[in-house]
């Protein structure tokens, strides 16, 4: 049986091989508490479990996780700024199973937080921030197993933060930002990390994307990536990144590249209302293979836009600019690329292909279609 005691906690659980189930606790007018649930022991399962914070009187956290704590069939909700719904907190081999977590109030800390934490899983998890705060914000966190979980926030916030993580996979997971800019974050220090059937839905502002990744040995894959507003959809500026069959679809600006090496994209869909659908900025070493690019720009963009970009290859690419005034392949500055059975299709632009500036590319086995100006243009260009 727990030992209890205030005003720690709600309940304080320092006893392992603990089990508590079908328990209801809220909070009431002129007692705060720390916690909700505070474990201090291994192995300690919460089962059928409801933590209701209506009063806003939790300073900390819902629920406070030690290594080896089971959280089932539990909802937790919180709404003082800066409480966390579940704080996972040097703790290893923690299980959430069938879990919502709710709350408002403002920021800076998320709903749900990872700190030093390893081996942990997630299942049929849900997070919903309605103040200003991110959803699920992971620290210094390895080994990481997350299925089937919805991350929502909103307000400028991010649904999924990634600093310093490694070795983790996130399989069947949706992230919202309806009114902020991002749904995803990877720092530069997160490694060996995997995104597979995921949608990412966020509205970036000018200046900002809906998904930042600085990371490096990620791979992402299966996954549609939705954005409104005017940032770009997906800005890259890590190294050995992989995407494979993803879709982006972005109202102005699409996919950035840049800061980056190694970057594989294959079997992919990117798609943007105006500006370039992929920009290559100052990089190199990228394979770009059996990919689509589109953008319906009004003004000078490009399907593709490779700016000061080297030594990259792409082969199977089909690139189209449904606009006017625009280019489906633009070489700006750029060197020593390969190009290998493109389809270039311009409805209204100024050059299916041009080349500014360019030098020393091969471009084998090019279709290029201008319904209304030329097919390829040069502009200071030479060996290539």
């Amino acid at each position: 049986r727990p030992n209890t005691s205030g005003p720690a906690a709600m309940l304080d659980i320092r006893v392992a091989s603990t089990t508590v189930s079908g328990l209801e606790l809220r909070s009431f007018a002129a007692m705060n508490f720390p916690y909700g649930v505070r474990v201090t022991s291994p192995n300690v399962t919460l089962t059928s479990m409801t933590v209701d914070d209506n009063m806003g009187l939790i300073t900390q956290a819902g629920i406070a996780l030690d290594s080896e704590t089971t959280v089932s069939y539990a909802s937790v909700t919180v709404n003082a700024a800066n409480t966390y719904a579940i704080l996972s907190s040097a703790t290893a081999w923690t299980r959430l199973t069938n879990v919502r977590m709710a709350g408002g109030g403002a920021g800076p800390n998320p709903l749900f937080y990872a700190y030093n934490a390893s081996s942990a899983t997630l299942t049929y998890v849900l997070s919903i921030a309605s103040g200003s705060r991110d959803a699920a914000s992971f620290h210094s966190a390895s080994s990481f197993t997350v299925s089937r979980a919805t991350f929502s926030t909103a307000n400028g916030f991010t649904a999924l933060r990634l600093s310093t993580v490694t070795a983790s996979t996130f399989t069947d997971i949706v992230l919202f930002n309806a009114t902020g800019d991002k749904g995803v974050y990877f720092d530069p220090y997160t490694s060996g990390v995997l995104i597979d059937r995921g949608s990412v839905t966020a509205s970036p502002t000018t200046g900002f994307s809906g998904a930042d990744i600085r990371g490096r040995n990620i791979v992402i894959s299966n996954t549609r990536f939705n954005m409104s507003d005017l940032g770009y959809g997906i800005d890259l500026s890590g190294q050995d990144i992989t995407l494979s069959s993803v879709t982006l679809d972005a109202v102005s600006g699409g996919m950035i590249v840049s800061a980056s090496t190694r970057l594989a994209i294959a079997n992919s869909d990117l798609r943007t209302g105006s500006g370039h659908a992929l920009r290559l900025n100052n990089t190199a070493g990228h394979s770009i293979i059996d990919s689509t690019m589109t953008t319906g720009s009004v003004g000078a963009a490009a399907a593709l836009y490779l700016q000061n970009a080297s030594s990259n290859t792409l082969e199977r690419v089909n690139l189209y600019h449904t606009g006017s005034a625009g280019y489906g392949l633009y070489f700006d500055a750029a060197s020593s690329n390969t190009v290998t059975d493109a389809f270039v299709s311009v409805n209204a632009g100024i050059a299916g292909v041009y080349y500014g500036a360019a030098s020393s590319n091969v471009v084998r086995g090019l279709r290029a279609t201008n319904y209304s100006g030329n097919a390829v243009g040069l502009d200071s260009f030479s060996r290539g």
